[in-house]
């Protein structure tokens, strides 16, 4: 014979991202973080949902990865306009000291120059590429 239960009251009412990550849990979202999560950087508060945590395996690629990624020191750097005043600011030191070590130290000052005409080249990219993108969102 068939066994009928009532279901809890508001179960259906839950997303199925509450149901998968936090099985036990029926509280606000904000309960389930640590306390003080709420001041972090979003980059440094990745989620994985539960699911993923599950399939990912442990394997030599994911080792490696893990072990080369730099670690990010300042997350703000990841906005568009202070990622372009950063790389600006780099492009102008690179050239000011490639200016200055070309009579005292030769190589270095040619190594600088060659960093500082990859900075220039890619920059010429990016105005390129946002050049192209102007016209195609005008028609």
């Amino acid at each position: 014979m068939v066994e009928v239960r009532p279901l809890p009251a508001r179960f259906f009412d839950r997303g199925i991202d509450a149901i998968v990550d936090s099985p036990g849990s029926a509280g606000a979202p904000e309960a389930l973080l640590p306390p003080g999560a709420g001041a972090l950087a979003p980059a440094a508060q990745a989620h994985v949902s539960a699911l993923d945590g599950l399939l990912a395996a442990v394997n030599l690629d994911a080792l490696l990865d893990a072990a080369i990624r730099p670690g990010l020191a300042d997350a703000d750097l990841l906005m568009p306009a202070r990622f372009q005043a950063v790389v600006e600011s780099v492009q102008a030191r690179l050239h000011d000291l490639a200016d200055a070590r070309r009579h005292a130290d030769p190589p270095l000052g040619r190594l600088l120059a060659e960093a500082a005409a990859v900075l220039d080249e890619e920059a010429g990219l990016r105005d390129l590429l946002r050049t192209s993108l102007r016209s195609l969102l005008q028609g």
